[in-house]
């Protein structure tokens, strides 16, 4: 895959990988335009707040909530909508 112009090299490889790869299915993008773009390409797109509801899922972190706080801490932009999706897609 070429790399697609309006998106960093980064957010490119990450998408040609999931493509060109076998048994990839799954890219993790967290830019919105990066995710609309992989979307339209077929692979299943989720984001980091989407990683850590599948590991709490999963019994890989005890509190969602904690690992979003921390997120935000350090300066991660989850917005107030996503914060209360994750927490409910998570059964809190």
């Amino acid at each position: 895959m070429a790399r697609h112009k309006e998106l960093d090299l980064g957010e490119s490889e990450a998408i040609a990988l999931v493509l060109e790869l076998p048994g990839l299915e799954v890219v993790v993008l967290d830019d919105a335009k990066a995710r609309r773009v992989a979307a339209g390409m077929g692979p299943t797109v989720t984001g980091t707040v989407g990683m850590l509801v599948a590991a709490k899922a999963h019994g890989l972190t005890p509190s969602l909530r904690h690992a979003l706080d921390d997120l935000r801490a350090v300066g991660f932009n989850v917005g107030d909508a996503i914060y209360a999706r994750a927490l409910q897609r998570a059964g809190k």
